[in-house]
């Protein structure tokens, strides 16, 4: 493995530039699963927030990872990628810094995700947002994302055991990562915990860094109909209730949207710029994206095994849904597998007999070469060891060979 983890590096480099991750408001989010979820939510609210500072709405900064196809798509402000051009020129100001800083020798440089982080501050900054919500790479307190020095808000979503080369073998080593982020002065919401000892930890370090208020989210969104995806949920202040919409599928989708707007409602109780963020505008933002008439093909990235779990719930409801005369839907799965991952473990939580699957293998991300893909071969020894004859594979090349109006489903 080749990630180097570590803040002297991307501190040197961003203390060069006048620090420009401190010149705004910025939402920190660590977890396993559900962190983008929570992004997307809280981003999307804030971008159709009136500002009270200036006319219009705010201009909301958005750092999230890996990116989708190429690096820029990571960095977005009300949900528009950075362009090409502006990539470019804030990567080759960092480039000539490196230079200056660490010499000509690259690899004493500040790494590929190092570099990254720091053009979505410059580029935040060049922007004038007005808050940042910004996604951890990998763990927390050794992340180049947590040279954030005064985040607003922390948000931490669900652990599970993932990245154990770096985190550690135990749910309580990752989760004390994860609660490096937590600083003095900041907002603390801890969303649903599978580990009790996770939120413990969370709670054990927000009095450390003596955070005044922490929320913890004990009580999920219900849902006021009984069909489609119309929720609603007490008001932190137990005065009255709020409505809105999870347009995500499956209990995640519920744990994850309950999450965000615990976190909106916070903001905009507690900090003057967020005091024009209303019920309504929370419930049309939560409402942006919707669901579809009937799901034909999900793409989903679990890449561990708690995210398989969920992943497998939401399915399990998609093949009653889809069957017909009483019969389950039968799914047909894309899947490619990152090496590493508990391939058996989520293969057996997802794959019924009758499935179909094709498996693929994925190059390499860019700038990411310790990540690299189960081969075709490696995945079809799993599938025919545990399912011999009950299944049927298939053996493609990459995902567009394989796409045909059908299920997808990554390990990442």
């Amino acid at each position: 493995m080749s990630i180097n983890l570590g803040l002297e590096r991307i501190t040197k480099l961003l203390a060069s530039f006048g620090h420009p991750q401190d010149t705004y408001p910025v939402i920190h989010v660590a977890g396993t699963n559900g962190k983008g979820s929570v992004c997307a939510f809280i981003s999307t609210v804030l971008s159709i927030t009136p500002s009270v500072s200036h006319d219009g709405t705010l201009r909301v900064g958005r750092f999230t990872s890996p990116f989708l196809r190429e690096p820029r798509d990571s960095i977005c402000v009300n949900g528009v990628a950075t362009s090409a051009e502006l990539y470019k020129e804030m990567q080759e100001l960092i480039d000539v810094e490196c230079e200056k800083i660490f010499g000509s020798i690259r690899s004493t440089w500040p790494s590929s995700f190092e570099k990254l982080t720091a053009t979505a501050f410059l580029i935040f900054q060049r922007e004038k947002v007005d808050v940042a919500v910004i996604e951890v790479g990998l763990g927390g307190t050794l992340d180049a994302t947590n040279v954030i020095s005064r985040p607003i808000l922390c948000i931490f979503t669900s652990i599970g055991l993932d990245h154990v080369e770096f985190l550690g073998n135990d749910v309580s080593s990752i989760a004390a990562h994860k609660a490096g982020i937590t600083k003095e002065g900041a907002l603390v919401v801890i969303g649903p915990q599978k580990y009790e000892e996770a939120k413990n930890i969370f709670l054990e370090k927000a009095k450390q860094m003596r955070v005044e208020r922490v929320h913890v989210v004990t009580q999920m969104a219900k849902r006021n109909k009984e069909e489609g995806t119309h929720y609603e949920m007490d008001t932190l202040d137990g005065g009255g209730k709020i409505q809105f919409t999870i347009p995500l599928l499956g209990p995640c989708g519920v744990e994850n949207g309950t999450t965000a707007v615990t976190s909106l409602l916070l903001l905009s109780s507690h900090i003057d710029a967020f005091s024009k963020l209303t019920h309504d505008i929370l419930s049309r933002g939560m409402a942006d994206t919707r669901k579809g008439e009937q799901v034909k093909m999900l793409i989903d990235g679990a890449h561990n095994v708690d995210g398989a779990v969920h992943l497998a719930h939401l399915v399990e409801q998609l093949r009653v849904e889809g069957g017909r005369e009483g019969r389950e839907r039968k799914v047909h799965w894309i899947y490619g597998c990152t090496k590493g991952k508990k391939m058996k473990d989520i293969l057996n939580l997802l794959i019924k007999p009758g499935d179909h699957v094709t498996t693929t293998p994925f190059p390499a991300p860019v700038d990411m070469p310790w990540i690299q893909s189960y081969t075709n071969a490696e995945v079809r020894e799993v599938l025919e060891a545990e399912y011999r004859h009950d299944i049927t594979t298939q053996l493609v090349d990459s995902v567009s060979d394989a796409i045909d109006d059908l299920p997808v489903c990554p390990s990442l």
